[in-house]
């Protein structure tokens, strides 16, 4: 199952977290996957993106799960700028 996707547009940047039941996340921007990874419990997923004709900013995406429910964050620099909660469905 792929849940939710978590996405925003910052410092003309198209930022998106995708997160699925098997633990698998990627963060794309600007429709580049730039990071991926597999988790059952916390992921940070990072990757850097020119904002300005010189300037760089970093991009971090974090996963944060807890026993029904998993926190996925975007980050620029050290500001969220995107966060939603989504509940988990697990396997019978």
């Amino acid at each position: 199952m792929v849940y939710p996707t978590l996405s925003c547009h910052h410092r003309d940047a198209d930022i998106r977290l995708t997160y699925d039941s098997t633990g698998r996340a990627e963060l794309w921007i600007n429709g580049l996957l730039r990071d991926s990874g597999q988790t059952t419990t916390n992921l940070r997923l990072d990757s850097v993106v020119q904002t300005d004709y010189e300037f760089h900013e970093q991009v971090s995406a974090r996963i944060q799960i807890e026993a029904s429910a998993a926190t996925l964050t975007l980050y620029m620099g050290h500001e969220a700028i995107a966060s939603q909660t989504i509940i988990l469905e697990h396997s019978a």
